[in-house]
């Protein structure tokens, strides 16, 4: 009986927070309504980017406005409550693909009864963390993640087609994942890197030209080129970009070494004392030593050294390894992922949870591992606070979450 009532309690939670975040989905509280728009701007044949009087801008490809316009087919509460059913099931598919590829199909009873009792509690309060920093603002981060973790679990398989499909969909939603196809490329691992190209090109080019047109979906591409690609790939230090670094919730190397690193001119002083409800007046004050050009160069070579590294240790051979993608390296190139993004929000953190997964099933006692996955925890726990924010815990958090997962217990006992 008694169980019964917790797992109606938690069901009744979730539907109660489903129907608050619906009802609360307007004028850019939630990123919904901004999916929403620009997929009503597919059906009613206006171009995708035009803007929506006090809703953020339509940022993503245009693949997927398209790929939700179903949705948008209904009023914007019933269509943002569907969206967050679909992500909880989502996530907690994600969640399972991601338990059997790092333990196997094992009773789930047997894994929390293996391994210290700490880090598991800190693992479900980081991933507790990072399900409703997503599911709060009905991100499309969940999808994202279930569709690169199940792409992982059947390119485990062989069954590159299926893999394909799924990494297809997901980078051309976000580039985010698009490490991945490196990764193949230097396991070679040909036929999933064709699978992905070829549906990555079916999902940018030809399904929204079922939608759009092939001239629409061309000039919806220029767009959001000119308005968002090459402004996060750019290496000039421009306002609009280093206006991102400033922002609290930016925790990527970049936007951290910004905010220590860059002497303060007119426009960043603005940014720290009137944008972003202001820093605290030691840190608004605080002068970096360097220029804007000199930080972005330092930023990019530590960010090309971290993603190198994690690609000379996934072609590392070992005596009697089957060359074949390891956990340990999915966990790696998760992370290193991360690194390569200039625009790196809390919610997009959300593809630590593979490799906390993965640290979490190699710690066995007190070595150095189970204190650095510790430290990572709190770490992004403490993002809550703003000034733990600007201070960029959430990127030493990745950085100590990376640095884990190559660590041999046996070596580190201290």
């Amino acid at each position: 009986m008694t169980k019964k009532i917790i797992i109606s309690t938690v069901i009744m939670g979730f539907m109660a927070l489903g129907v608050y975040t619906a009802w609360r989905t307007h004028n850019g509280s939630t990123d919904f309504d901004t999916f929403y728009y620009a997929a009503r701007h597919v059906i009613d044949r206006v171009p995708i980017y035009t803007p929506v009087k006090d809703v953020s801008p339509y940022i993503y490809p245009p693949f997927f406005a398209c790929l939700i316009s179903p949705l948008a087919l209904l009023g914007l509460e019933a269509a943002s409550f569907l969206w967050y059913i679909l992500s909880l099931a989502l996530f907690a598919v994600s969640m399972t693909i991601s338990a059997i590829l790092v333990f196997g199909h094992t009773d789930i009873r047997r894994i929390w009864n293996s391994g210290p009792f700490l880090p598991k509690a800190m693992f479900l309060a980081l991933t507790g963390a990072i399900f409703i920093d997503n599911i709060s603002l009905l991100q499309s981060n969940i999808l994202l993640f279930f569709a690169v973790v199940t792409g992982l679990y059947y390119f485990k398989k062989g069954r590159f087609v299926s893999g394909g499909i799924l990494f297809g969909l997901a980078i051309s939603i976000k580039l985010l994942p698009a490490l991945f196809l490196v990764y193949f490329i230097v396991k070679r691992k040909f036929k999933m890197v064709a699978s992905c190209m070829i549906w990555i090109i079916v999902f940018t080019l030809i399904v929204p030209s079922l939608f759009l047109g092939p001239k629409g979906t061309l000039d919806s591409l220029m767009v959001w080129n000119g308005s968002m690609f090459t402004k996060s790939v750019s290496s000039v230090p421009n306002d609009d970009m280093m206006g991102q670094m400033f922002n609290p919730v930016n925790q990527s190397i970049t936007a951290s070494l910004s905010r220590w690193l860059i002497k303060n001119d007119g426009p960043i002083l603005f940014w720290k004392n009137n944008c972003y409800k202001k820093y605290p007046r030691l840190l608004a004050d605080f002068q970096g030593p360097l220029s804007r050009s000199s930080v972005l160069i330092i930023s990019y070579t530590i960010e090309f050294m971290l993603v190198a590294f994690t690609l000379l240790y996934c072609m590392r051979r070992k005596k009697g390894e089957e060359d074949s993608a390891s956990n340990s390296e999915f966990a790696l190139v998760f992370a290193a992922s991360l690194f390569l993004d200039p625009f790196l929000k809390t919610p997009h953190l959300i593809f630590i949870i593979f490799p906390a997964i993965f640290i979490v099933s190699r710690i066995r006692g007190r070595h150095l591992k189970y204190f650095a996955f510790a430290a990572a925890a709190i770490l992004y726990l403490s993002l809550g606070v703003k000034l733990f924010r600007i201070f960029g815990f959430g990127t030493i958090s990745l950085l100590l979450l990376w640095l884990s997962v190559p660590l041999r217990e046996k070596d580190l006992l201290v």
